[in-house]
């Protein structure tokens, strides 16, 4: 998730450099580029659970298999709830 939010972010800013200096003009990418801020936003949020994940596996906790699992679909089911509350609040 690292490097896709790195190329999102290098997209992003090009985007809206050249949309600021009015170098593109159409309005035809408006809703790639919306599509693509929602996904950056949820791979970054994803990319934090996962981090908190790895940190409580530092610790030397929740290391079963059975854990693992549970702790990989809670980290999806938090990073969808993190992206719905930042685009909805």
């Amino acid at each position: 998730t690292g490097v896709a939010l790195f190329g999102a972010l290098s997209i992003l800013s090009w985007y809206f450099i050249l949309k600021n200096f009015n170098v593109i003009t159409c309005t035809c990418l408006d809703k790639w580029i919306n599509i693509l801020v929602v996904v950056a936003s949820f791979a970054f949020f994803y990319h934090i659970c996962t981090g908190v994940r790895h940190l409580i596996w530092d610790t030397g906790t929740m290391l079963a298999k059975e854990d693992i699992q549970t702790t990989g679909i809670f980290v999806i089911i938090a990073a969808i709830a993190l992206t719905c509350i930042f685009w909805l609040c």
